[in-house]
């Protein structure tokens, strides 16, 4: 054990000084991992976005809290699971990483991966599935059918969080392929591991003191006025803990909050 995570840790020295291709020249940081990966489970996604290339660590900006959430409702905590990217630094404008940039970074994943040593591997989107994979058909043609990475680890290809979260249609079938996860790792499946309904709504002059004290509790949000700001709505409910959480994110500019119940909103 000691031996794998001095391993890891030598290449996450690695790649914090890796120049093989240009992403590294915008870069604050490189993103390389985060978790133990004890449980034998291993998410990949695409790459880093601004809020991973300034914290150092993959997904923690609001897609990752939907993981976070989906993590938890499996019956598994954060620590537990592996989460890494395709590529380690941030394209710019959070565009989708080129074939030159995400075939210099798979070596330090592949390294990874041996490392882990992970009995399922969850692919989060079209670019994890195809860097994984090799392969140039689409989420949408491949996501809930089980893939094998190198002929011996079985992958899941299913949607990135941030596909779920502009979509919320996308949801149901999210959270089946990763029951399917715990199935083939022969781990229980909880009943109705999560019931997740959304709807886009607008915030009315009624509405705009509730809007106001989320901003100052939460930071400034990039609109102005709370008249015009729109939010996406959820109510997830989990029976592993999660209990019921309103999320709420500003569909303008990004930001989001958390709230336990309908009083605290």
């Amino acid at each position: 054990m000691n031996d794998r995570i001095n391993q890891l840790q030598v290449l996450a020295s690695q790649v914090s000084g890796c120049t093989r291709c240009a992403l590294h020249e915008k870069r604050t940081q490189t993103v390389f991992a985060r978790g133990t990966g004890s449980s034998g489970l291993f998410f990949v996604g695409e790459g880093p976005g601004a809020e991973e290339d300034a914290q150092g660590f993959p997904f923690v900006g609001a897609a990752g809290l939907l993981l976070d959430k989906m993590i938890a409702a499996m019956g598994l905590s954060r620590d537990e699971v592996y989460v890494c990217n395709i590529v380690k630094c941030r394209p710019p404008n959070n565009r989708k990483p080129e074939p030159e940039e995400m075939a210099a970074c798979m070596p330090y994943l592949a390294e990874q991966i041996e490392l882990i040593e992970p009995s399922v591997i969850v692919a989060l989107g079209a670019t994890a599935v195809q860097g994984l994979l090799g392969t140039s058909e689409g989420i949408m043609r491949l996501r809930g059918k089980w893939k094998l990475y190198k002929g011996r680890i079985a992958v899941m290809p299913t949607f990135h969080p941030a596909y779920v979260l502009k979509t919320p249609e996308a949801e149901q079938d999210f959270m089946g392929d990763l029951e399917a996860v715990l199935r083939q790792m022969g781990r229980p499946t909880p009943k109705g591991v999560v019931d997740v309904r959304s709807v886009t709504f607008t915030i009315d002059n009624k509405s705009a003191a509730r809007a106001d004290h989320w901003k100052d509790a939460h930071g400034p949000c990039k609109v102005e006025s709370p008249e015009d700001r729109q939010f996406q709505w959820r109510i997830s409910t989990s029976t592993s803990g999660l209990g019921r959480v309103v999320h709420i994110a500003c569909l303008s500019c990004g930001c989001w909050v958390d709230v336990t119940s309908y009083d605290d909103w």
